[in-house]
This record gives structure tokens, C-alpha cells and sequence, in this order.
């Protein structure tokens, strides 16, 4: 069975082919193709830390939570186990194709000693194996990674810039190449220039000889370019002061819809300054041209047309904040008026498994109130929508139920078995149609379950 790794690098639709890899994988297998399920998915992390030594600590360890040598230790054991174990299912399954993709095999396997110890793993287990790299111009890449510094918590400024240089591991490509080369032999490494290949999975269909026509799960693009607004907020929360390794404050204070605010204006330096950088590397790539002639020199010469004249990385400082801020407050309460309203909802089955049609009908109303302020924000419009016509229902259902009059006490009223009765009455309960697990007790214990933390408004 033959191995295909995919190294990155880091900024060239690595996620947006791993998530593919991982929602396509039984079309994938139909066709002798197995993406690897052992290392993490989407991406298949686990394969670079796995990779390190003990002490050589990296934010890795602590995604995989490993905050002792001890823990790494047990982390390869029980990993190598598994993955021995997924690549004899994928060949036992007829697999003639294994797959790994991670960007920090790039980016984190920084010595020969590091590439050997993967080395070590997979050679064993696979009758060829080939490394795939896709390369970018290096500025095109620096100004990608400044979008996701701030993702991860880093301040952003010109500072970071700086480093954007030859000898600098992220931008080595020549270095790149000849220590995975010189791990698995230079024919098994296969350089892909970005600039002619941007869809990484419209290559992986091509190089897999996938079938063109089958019935893929489309692939859609992550980790894009944020607004240079969005950075300048993010800088005012982490702090001057996060500008390297730390990530010290927690996700949940800088993790505010940052995604889902429309990159208005982009972060971008300009043309001149872009210029600037991708000419400290004009030797750099001239020498890789000649050692790797996958690689030709316009495939590492930016499309300048792309930068504009002025940039916004000089705006950073004093950034106009308006636009973000409003999206951030208007999406927070519109999701905070969504969860009043989910509770609101939960009140009113129990008033109503209770008998309490009043209450019942009065949690429906200020259920809709929150709804009605849900509405409001403009990208959770719709789908509020929708809700509030539900809820409607609802509460016309309840004040209809809440207005029949009362059977008299053994005045015949049939009942089918099972039906839910009046213990003081013996008539039939009146109820809407909650569901066989929604009785009174449930209802309060899934309440607990569920809403935990939420303080109900009246």
C-alpha cells in the first residue's frame, strides 16, 4: 500500500482539504482511498507531535492536553498502536491508498532528527511512500499567517513582519525540501507550486485518480483573510504584550463570530511593502529553482496586481471600530435572546405537563419576545423567523387547549390506554402533544441538563 503524505505548508488550503478528506471518506474508500482516522481528525495532527521528542514542547502537547515527558511518552505509545491498527483495517479493506495531512509537519519538524522519527513510524508500514508540499510566494504566505496569528491570540503589527525572512524555518523552503528528502529520497518528494495549484483538492483529485464524477461533499474555504478591523480588536483584547509563543488568555474572551465578520477590509500590506519583503528571498528562490526544477521562479513571484497601492497594516493603530463592534454586540444579543427564548420554551412544557395553562401560555409570550428581538439581527433573521412562527403555533395551540371547559368527573369521557389522566378527576389530561419522555419529572431534569446556567427572566 502506498503512503501519500501531505505536509502543507501552512497558508495553502491545507484545512480546506482535510475537512474534505474527512467528510468525503466513504467516497474515498470506495475507491481505494483511506484518510487516516488514527492521528486527529480533520487534520491529522497527532502525526508531528508523535514526532517530537519529550522535552520538545510545542502548542501541540497542549492541544492533545500532554503536559508532562511522561504523557507524550504514553501519547506515541497508544497513537502508534492505533495507527498500526487503521492502516491494517485500510488494507484489509482493499485500500490501496493511505493518506495523512498535516501543515506541521512543516512547520513544526524542524530537524532532521524530527523527520526521522516519522520516518521511522510510517516506513514499515508502507511499500512507497511519497511527500507531498504545496509552496507559495513567501510574502503571500506571511500576510496569510498574520490573519491567523490573530485567530490564535498573537498581537499583530508590523513587528511581525520582521521576521519574514530566508532564514527564518517557515519560509526555508529549500531547507524544507532537502530534510524530507533526505529522510525518504528525493524522488519521493513532490514540491506543488500554489500560484498554479491553489485548490489543493482539485489536485489530490487528479494525483488520487479519484473518479471526477462521483458524488463528492463540496469543498468550501476556511481560515480566510479577516478584516483589518477584526485585528485591531483582537490586538486591544490579547495585549501588546502576546506577541510570541504565549496564548495565555483564554479562547472564550477573543472567539467572538471573528469568522463571520465580513472582510470588508482586508488586512494587507501594500504593494511596495510587499515588494520590500518577497525581495529578501530572490536568492533564496533562485537556488531553490535550480535544486528543484518542480519549482520555476514565477512560481515564487507574487501576482502584485493583488496588493493594493495603500495598505492597512499602517491602520492597525488607529483603527475605526464601528463596523465590528456592531456586529459583535448585535450578534450576542441576538444569541443571548435565542437562549432566553429556549428557555422561555422549556417553562412552558413543564407549566403545561404541570396542568398550569396560564403559565404556560404567559412563557410562550415572552418566549416570542425574545424572538422578536432575535429578528432583529440582520444575519440570524431569517432562521428567527422561521422559530417565531413555530412558537406561534405553540401558543395558539395552548390558549385554544387552555379554553376547553373542564369534563365532569365521571362524566364518561373514554380514554385509550396509556392516555394521560387527572388524578383528581379520573378524566383525561389536557395536554399538547409532548412527546412519551416529556413528563413533568423528565422535563425538569432535562431543564437542568440543558439549561444549566441560564437565569430565567420573567
Amino acid at each position: 500500500m502506498r503512503l501519500v503524505l501531505h505536509i502543507g505548508t501552512e497558508k495553502t488550503g491545507t484545512t480546506a482539504l482535510q475537512v474534505w478528506m474527512h467528510e468525503n471518506t466513504q467516497a474515498l474508500r470506495q475507491q481505494g482511498v483511506w484518510y487516516a482516522q488514527s492521528l486527529g481528525l480533520p487534520n491529522n495532527r497527532a502525526i508531528s507531535v508523535m514526532s517530537r521528542a519529550s522535552d520538545q514542547v510545542e502548542d501541540g502537547f497542549h492541544f492533545f492536553g500532554l503536559s508532562s515527558p511522561e504523557a507524550h511518552e504514553a501519547f506515541v505509545r497508544q497513537r502508534t498502536a492505533a495507527f498500526r491498527e487503521d492502516v491494517e483495517t485500510a488494507r484489509a479493506a482493499g485500500a490501496h491508498t493511505f493518506v495523512i495531512s498535516n501543515e506541521h509537519c512543516q512547520s513544526r519538524l524542524r530537524t532532521p532528527e524530527m523527520v526521522a522519527r516519522l520516518g521511522a513510524l510510517v516506513k514499515p508500514l508502507f511499500d512507497e511512500i511519497e511527500v507531498v508540499v504545496f509552496l507559495r510566494p513567501q510574502v503571500d504566505k506571511a500576510q496569510s499567517l498574520a490573519s491567523t496569528g490573530s485567530r490564535v491570540g498573537l498581537h499583530i503589527s508590523k513587528d511581525f513582519l520582521k521576521k519574514v525572512r530566508p532564514r527564518q524555518a517557515s519560509y526555508n523552503y529549500l531547507d524544507l525540501l532537502e530534510r524530507w528528502a533526505n529522510e525518504f529520497g528525493r524522488e519521493a518528494v513532490t514540491p506543488v507550486a500554489f500560484k498554479r495549484r491553489p485548490s489543493p483538492v482539485a489536485f489530490f483529485k487528479e494525483h488520487l485518480n479519484l473518479d471526477p464524477e462521483a458524488e463528492y461533499i463540496p469543498d468550501r474555504r476556511v481560515n480566510q483573510t479577516l478584516d483589518y478591523r477584526v485585528v485591531a480588536l483582537m490586538n486591544i483584547i490579547v495585549g501588546e504584550e502576546n506577541t510570541g509563543r504565549a496564548r495565555d488568555l483564554p479562547g472564550v474572551y477573543r472567539k467572538f463570530f471573528i469568522d463571520e465578520i465580513p472582510a470588508e477590509q482586508p488586512l494587507t500590506l501594500s504593494r511596495h511593502e510587499a515588494q520590500q519583503i518577497q525581495a529578501r528571498f530572490d536568492e533564496h528562490n533562485r537556488e531553490l529553482a535550480e535544486a528543484w526544477p518542480q519549482i520555476g521562479p514565477s512560481d515564487l513571484t507574487p501576482d502584485w496586481a493583488r496588493y493594493p497601492e495603500v495598505g492597512t497594516f499602517d491602520k492597525l493603530g488607529d483603527a475605526e471600530l464601528t463596523e465590528p463592534l456592531r456586529y459583535i454586540f448585535g450578534r450576542f444579543n441576538g444569541e443571548l435572546a435565542m437562549s432566553r427564548a429556549r428557555v422561555k420554551l422549556w417553562e412552558s412544557r413543564e407549566a403545561e405537563a404541570g396542568g398550569d395553562w396560564d403559565a404556560a401560555v404567559d412563557a410562550m409570550s415572552q418566549a416570542l419576545s425574545q424572538l422578536s428581538v432575535a429578528r432583529q439581527v440582520p444575519v440570524m433573521e431569517n432562521w428567527a423567523g422561521e422559530q417565531y412562527s413555530h412558537y406561534e403555533n405553540r401558543r395558539a395551540d395552548l390558549e385554544a387547549r387552555a379554553r376547553r371547559p373542564e369534563p365532569e368527573p365521571g362524566a364518561g369521557a373514554e380514554t385509550s390506554p396509556g392516555s394521560p389522566v387527572d388524578p383528581a378527576s379520573g378524566a383525561p389530561a389536557r395536554r399538547s402533544d409532548l412527546g412519551g419522555d416529556d413528563g413533568e419529572d423528565s422535563g425538569s431534569r432535562r431543564r437542568g441538563l440543558l439549561l444549566r446556567g441560564f437565569v430565567s427572566r420573567r
